[in-house]
């Protein structure tokens, strides 16, 4: 998945890109594995991560993080 994303950013390609998997199979550490690397390239990119259960969403934009709490 590493591998199509980063080739997705090479090429310079828009596309908005969902992993599928269960709790805890690494869907997060692939989406930051290829916003380093798009970071690496002087790119721009975002996630936004809703954990079902607790109050806030985290943003990750570059390597910045912040977090943005139920009101």
């Amino acid at each position: 998945a590493i591998d199509f994303i980063n080739d997705k950013i090479d090429s310079n390609m828009f596309c908005g890109i969902l992993l599928q998997g269960v709790t805890g199979s690494g869907k997060t550490e692939v989406y930051l594995q290829s916003v380093s690397h798009a970071v690496e390239q002087g790119k721009k990119a975002i996630i936004l991560v809703f954990v079902d259960g607790q109050a806030g969403i985290t943003v990750i934009y570059g390597d910045l993080i912040m977090k943005q709490q139920k009101a």
